[in-house]
């Protein structure tokens, strides 16, 4: 997981407890965070719901809390994974891409509302468009953080687009858990021309727009890590998901 975001406690609720989502101003319906249910009632039988069978968008290999995650965004860290533990198989590389980086993200979109997170990416993309035209962020816009070291001080996501970014030079914006991310690549110790490896440093000045409140962000992360529901959508990628999310463990009483 990005270092931005602790890793999740081990100890594990039962995976069906939704008794946490009213205290993260949820919905009533259970339809609104997990799609596979339905608040529809059955004709005959009042106060029961019916189950709908969910339309998953193209590309789609698993869900948590309902958000599809595809294969692509699995598949985007993959190589970096490759850069980091050499000495690994592609379906561990998939592993620890999805248990690192992608999870925490498919998360944080389970969890808020899609008009906050859609409303953070465009300020996001206003703040990079003006620092690209200028040099420099505008007056009150998000305080940088400036970071130097290999992908565990600077974080998974922006190393990796630190590997495609000229010294500086901007990245894209991307989602990290939470929030849409850009950064300035101000120096690298890799030699030009040649590929990243694991002990790569990289000095860059890192800009978060976060949907949701900063510091609320990791504790509602590591709560739908913890309780949100993990589904297969293709039966391929079952065995790339971490065991302990699969099939987590209870509090011994």
């Amino acid at each position: 997981m990005d270092p931005h975001i602790s890793q999740t406690r081990r100890q594990q609720r039962p995976l069906r407890s939704y008794a946490w989502l009213p205290r993260a101003a949820m919905v009533a319906c259970l339809t609104a965070a997990f799609p596979l249910a339905s608040c529809e009632k059955s004709p005959g039988t009042p106060g029961s719901p019916v189950a709908v069978t969910a339309t998953w968008p193209d590309g789609t290999v698993l869900a948590v809390g309902g958000e599809p995650i595809s294969g692509a965004e699995v598949d985007r860290y993959v190589e970096m994974v490759h850069v980091i533990e050499p000495h690994l198989v592609k379906q561990d590389h998939r592993r620890k891409a999805l248990a690192n980086v992608v999870l925490p993200i498919a998360v944080g979109r389970a969890l808020v509302p899609k008009v906050d997170r859609d409303a953070a990416f465009r300020e996001a993309q206003r703040l990079l468009s003006e620092a690209r035209e200028t040099g420099t962020l505008p007056e009150g816009a998000v305080e940088a953080q400036y970071l130097t070291g290999t992908w565990k001080e600077i974080g998974m996501t922006i190393w990796n687009e630190a590997q495609s970014t000229a010294p500086d030079s901007f990245t894209a914006v991307i989602e990290t858990p939470g929030a849409w991310t850009f950064a300035k690549v101000l120096a690298t110790n890799a030699v030009p021309g040649e590929p990243f490896g694991p002990l790569t440093q990289v000095t860059v000045q890192r800009y978060d727009v976060y949907y949701y409140d900063r510091e609320g962000m990791r504790n509602l992360i590591e709560d739908g890590l913890k309780e949100l529901p993990f589904e297969v959508i293709d039966p391929e990628w079952e065995a790339v998901i971490p065991p302990l999310y699969l099939y987590p463990r209870t509090k011994k009483p």
